[in-house]
């Protein structure tokens, strides 16, 4: 498999021919002023060609891969925490396991082209003002740290990216950018990643598999420093909740972050990597590392109504509806705790109640779980919360009809107990960054938040 990268006036374009599968130019776009002012564009290309076309040969059963490239800085990191990973990859696909997906990515062999690798040609970020940029989803973890960045005093640059493989949940986002520059102010960039084609198992005709997912959290950091060049940036916001840092045991029996890439780890790896990139130049910062989702789900739209209205969530591009799925996990998660919280979950575009029957496996609260899985047991404790609060406010539906069957009943004084674990700060940060910011800020909604709870929940 030969990969042939050519830089463009906006970006780079990469094809892959060989014997046995080829495919035409794809691009990955910046905006031209962005990029047209970025000092080292050979360096950051040498970086995206292998990342974005990592998990390609893997999955197309490619034991050779030549780049056109000189070896990426950063290939050991990528490497490794693709390994780290597997465990997550292979959780949903049951024809897949740890062990032979390691032993194939170990047994590909990574050609690249000889020559000079240049170091530390970043140019120091003159800081301009207070500019941070922000990979931007319109899910609620970036929605919620927006908001939060302007409400201490930074300015946040968001940055979307169109991988081109959900063409109909980016058309909604193209909507929700005009709106939210119209309710902000704040305009969202757009880079064009259309090489995550390349790694798609519908185009490549491979079984499904979810091998494509370490490289979305590379290219997110690394697509970001164009930016942060441009805008003399010198953060760039990660959105990482702390459940995704909780060990979970997977279905072949390892303890494991529940998301590696998104854990404390792997957010410490990326901060280093934008660090060393950049001569200290540009670092990373996760605002919501030390929330759980109920947390989240509660500032995001008490706090933040306007943004909260934008939110947009996930698999909209294999049903009807437009920012819910309503057959997964996320999905119900957030219906109860939005319903929890007394929100018309209509309003929040949710077309039917997730508290019926049938979606029962999609909680935690309901399963049963080995003792060191610390990351069913914390969601387990926030569905329970809201169960518990609907009960108190005797909803009907079937499945807090079946919670106060199964559970005993929890006294006012333990709902409040469980409200003050469950919101808090679960993981405070360095002293003196804009991450104990964040911290604070949010220790402070929360503290307001469980005392008013008894006279809002009918908590005596």
């Amino acid at each position: 498999m030969l990969i042939n990268v050519e830089q463009t006036r906006t970006g780079f374009s990469l094809r892959i021919d060989g014997d046995h599968w080829n495919a035409d130019p794809c691009e990955f776009r910046f905006p031209e002023k962005v990029w047209s002012a970025f000092s080292c564009k050979d360096e950051l290309i040498n970086e995206l060609a292998y990342v974005t076309t990592m998990a390609t040969p893997l999955m197309l059963r490619h034991d050779r891969v030549i780049y056109n490239r000189p070896e990426p800085r950063f290939l050991n990191l990528y490497n490794e925490s693709f390994l780290k990973t597997i465990p997550n990859l292979v959780e949903d696909i049951p024809c897949e396991s740890t062990t032979e997906i390691e032993q194939f990515f170990r047994s590909i062999r990574r050609e690249f082209k000889d020559g000079a690798r240049r170091e530390n040609s970043y140019c120091p970020v003159k800081k301009t003002g207070r500019e941070v940029v922000i990979p931007f989803s319109f899910g609620k973890d970036s929605l919620l740290s927006l908001g939060t960045l302007m409400t201490l005093g930074y300015e946040p640059v968001p940055v979307v990216i169109d991988e081109r493989v959900l063409p109909r949940a980016f058309s909604e986002k193209q909507k929700l950018i005009k709106q939210l520059r119209k309710a902000t102010g704040i305009n969202c960039h757009i880079v064009t990643n259309e090489i995550q084609l390349l790694s798609d198992f519908e185009i490549l005709e491979t079984p499904a598999t979810r091998m494509y997912q370490v490289q979305v959290y590379f290219i997110y950091l690394l697509a970001m420093l164009p930016f942060c060049e441009y805008y003399g940036a010198d953060t760039i916001i990660l959105n990482n909740e702390y459940v995704n840092t909780l060990a979970m045991m997977h279905r072949e029996g390892a303890l494991h972050p529940y998301r590696y890439m998104q854990s404390r780890e792997a957010t410490e790896s990326l901060r280093k990597m934008a660090e060393e990139y950049t001569d200290g130049a540009v670092t990373v910062a996760n605002l919501i590392g030390g929330l759980g989702n109920f947390s989240i789900n509660q500032m995001l739209h008490e706090t933040f109504p306007g943004p909260g209205k934008l939110r947009l969530s996930c698999h909209i591009e294999i049903v009807k509806y437009r920012r819910w799925c309503h057959e997964c996990h996320r999905c119900a998660q957030s219906f109860l705790f939005l319903k929890a919280l007394g929100h018309n979950t209509g309003d929040r575009f949710f077309k039917k109640n997730m508290l019926e029957v049938h979606n029962r496996n999609y909680f935690n609260a309901f399963d049963t779980f080995h003792h060191h899985d610390k990351y069913r047991a914390f969601n387990g404790l926030e569905e329970r919360l809201a169960l518990a609060m609907l009960q108190r406010k005797a909803d009907s539906s079937p499945l807090v009809r079946i919670a106060a069957e199964m559970f005993p009943p929890i006294s006012d004084s333990g709902i409040m107990t469980v409200m003050k674990q469950v919101f808090s700060v679960q993981d405070h940060r360095e002293s003196g960054t804009i991450e104990e910011a964040a911290d604070n800020y949010y220790k402070n909604l929360m503290d307001h938040f469980i005392s008013e709870a008894p006279k809002r929940f009918r908590i005596l």
